[in-house]
């Protein structure tokens, strides 16, 4: 029991203290003027920005531990075919992100030295659309089909370990709308993925807030 409950407080407190600083890095390393000002702008310094994405590198694994492990703690009965695909889906997610995010720390610091601007803006995130900006809705597309397929049962459950399927199904729809705006370049749908990360603040406090109540009787466990 000792060990559940570090677990969730520890993966819960990790989660929601870099869910929570990654906007304000975002902002401050967020480069200004149009896209050819802001690829020089990084090119010179580069700081900033790779601390910032070097931070959104933390939140995907960050995200799926600490579910994985309240998943885990409740023990609902999930359908097998669900469970195994839900947890598949967390781990192309974390696949696709990765090079999402890691594209911004090694490979565009490098694209910006010796590429053509065509290549650079193929390969720069913040330019809609582009390479890692498909490979990060695609992987957060994946993760909220996830989402859904395991926490769906949790819906049966009271208080605490029933409100946060409720929080994150909501992110999750938010999401797959937010992805398919990003794929049919409709700003509007696609502006829904900052929701959709915002309501993920509140599930890291929930689960922090459980696992400080965790007794020896747990829900849904026999």
């Amino acid at each position: 029991m000792k060990k559940t409950k570090k677990r969730l407080f520890f993966s819960a407190l990790f989660f929601s203290i870099i869910l929570a600083m990654w906007p304000v890095f975002a902002v401050i390393s967020m480069p200004s003027g149009d896209l050819k000002d802001q690829l020089d702008s990084i090119y010179k310094a580069p700081a900033l920005y790779i601390i910032n994405f070097s931070l959104a590198l933390l939140i995907g694994p960050a995200l799926v531990y600490m579910l994985l492990s309240f998943f885990k703690t409740i023990k609902v009965k999930v359908l097998k075919p669900f469970n195994v695909f839900g947890i598949w889906c967390y781990i192309v997610y974390l696949i696709f992100i990765t090079f999402s995010y890691a594209s911004q720390t090694i490979v565009l610091p490098v694209m910006l030295k010796s590429c053509p601007q065509e290549t650079q803006l193929k390969w720069y995130f913040l330019n809609e659309p582009s390479i890692p900006g498909y490979l990060n809705q695609t992987g957060y597309l994946i993760w909220s089909l996830g989402t859904i397929l395991l926490f769906f049962p949790f819906f049966k459950l009271k208080g605490i370990p029933g409100f946060i399927p409720i929080i994150l199904f909501a992110s999750a729809l938010l999401q797959i709308m937010a992805s398919f705006g990003y794929f049919f370049q409709n700003p509007y749908l696609s502006n829904l993925t900052s929701f959709s990360g915002i309501l993920l603040l509140p599930v890291g406090i929930l689960i922090l807030i459980f696992s400080l109540r965790l007794k020896v009787e747990i829900p849904g466990k026999n």
